[in-house]
């Protein structure tokens, strides 16, 4: 009998791979999983079917919110900015004042979060036409915003290659001198010696005295510059008359279009020299109105 069953197993045919050889034993089919319906799948088989965790999209979903606001808290505050710009540019283009004070109040109290868009502007290309726009931006924005960033935007402007434009600087350095910035004061007196415009040099002079800086340089930068104002200069006259009269120590009027203004030059050039100011070669009071009366022009050509 045992022969039998050893001679009958010994003469079965190999089995194939992938031939059905049907269950090995009654019930063994069902070892993996005892409901119905149960595919029987194991873990690692790469052809189980899984089902889908919506776990998974609502993870996925959360994640790409969180980017999303992360991006949009970035960038809100250029955004805004934006919008009060083109208010600005809107307002100042149909002369709407009201407009125009809404708009800059909107970009202050936004506070050093609008400075980089206020770089962009200020960077942008220099041209006659925008540089009202820019000047707005420079005095009634950065100027009233605080910290060493409003301060270094400050400082760009006065290497600008127009005149007004780091004249207005020194303007607003002036303040941050007087509030004790260093950098702002040593820039106003490289001004004094470096400025090629005149009255740029003068409203760097004129921010020196607001700080309390005066000195004989900072007097004859303002000195030198008045005396050469024609009289349709009379609006830009008065402030600097007034930073004089601080940094000398006299209460001398001027008035470039008054009848006793060679009197009144006359005065402040006394003045300066008292004051311990000394001229420059061939710029004292003398010197200078001789040349000046060489090249006025006589009444005939004055006629023509």
């Amino acid at each position: 009998m045992n022969e039998q069953t050893e001679s009958g197993a010994a003469d079965a045919p190999p089995v194939e791979v992938g031939e059905d050889v049907g269950p090995v034993s009654g019930g063994a089919e069902r070892s993996a999983g005892s409901g119905d319906g149960d595919s029987g799948a194991k873990p690692g088989d790469p052809n189980a079917v899984t089902s889908f965790d919506p776990r998974v999209l609502l993870g996925a979903a959360f994640a790409l919110w969180v980017v999303a606001m992360a991006v949009f808290a970035y960038q809100y505050p250029g955004m805004v900015a934006d919008y009060h710009l083109g208010n600005l540019h809107l307002a100042m283009a149909q002369r709407d004042e009201p407009l125009r004070k809404a708009s800059i109040e909107a970009l202050v109290a936004r506070g050093p979060s609008v400075l980089g868009k206020m770089r962009e502007e200020l960077g942008s290309k220099e041209q006659r036409e925008t540089l009202p726009y820019r000047l707005t931006l420079l005095v009634e924005v950065v100027g009233k915003l605080p910290g060493q960033e409003a301060t270094d935007l400050i400082l760009a402007r006065a290497e600008a290659s127009e005149p007004p434009m780091r004249a207005n600087a020194y303007r607003l350095l002036g303040e941050r001198a007087k509030a004790g910035s260093a950098e702002s004061t040593s820039r106003l007196e490289r001004a004094i010696e470096q400025e090629g415009d005149p009255i740029a040099r003068a409203y760097a002079a004129r921010a020196l005295v607001q700080a309390g800086k005066a000195s004989p340089e900072v007097s004859w930068a303002l000195l030198g510059v008045l005396r050469d104002l024609p009289p349709a200069a009379r609006g830009i006259t008065p402030p600097l008359v007034s930073a004089l009269q601080t940094s000398l120590g006299a209460d001398l009027p001027y008035d470039p279009a008054a009848e006793e203004r060679e009197a009144q030059l006359k005065a402040l050039h006394a003045a300066y020299s008292k004051a311990g100011g000394t001229f420059p070669e061939g710029q004292d009071y003398e010197s200078w109105s001789k040349r000046r009366a060489a090249t006025a022009p006589t009444t005939s050509e004055s006629r023509e």
